[in-house]
């Protein structure tokens, strides 16, 4: 499964992902998940940010922020084509 700001524990409402993200707008629940699920990671963590901090959540914002900022996160991401997974597996502590 994708994670997106609809999946759990995140279960943004329609109202919300429109309030976080404009390009929502009119668009119908099945056409807004499409579109997270259709984002690289990095920008649905993003959006997930700004859901918690839509919503004042400051543990949820702290948390998906430590997520951002997570190195080696970045660079799974960056790499992931060109490195095996294993390869990240065993740098993380």
């Amino acid at each position: 499964m994708i994670e997106t700001l609809f999946s759990s524990p995140h279960s943004a409402t329609l109202d919300e992902a429109r309030r976080v993200r404009a390009a929502m707008a009119g668009l119908d629940p099945a056409a807004a998940r499409a579109r997270e699920e259709s984002l690289p990671h990095d920008a649905r963590l993003t959006t997930i940010y700004e859901l918690y901090a839509l919503r004042g959540d400051a543990a949820g914002t702290a948390a998906t922020l430590a997520r951002i900022s997570d190195r080696a996160w970045a660079a799974e991401l960056a790499y992931r084509d060109v490195f095996p997974a294993e390869h990240f597996a065993a740098t993380r502590p």
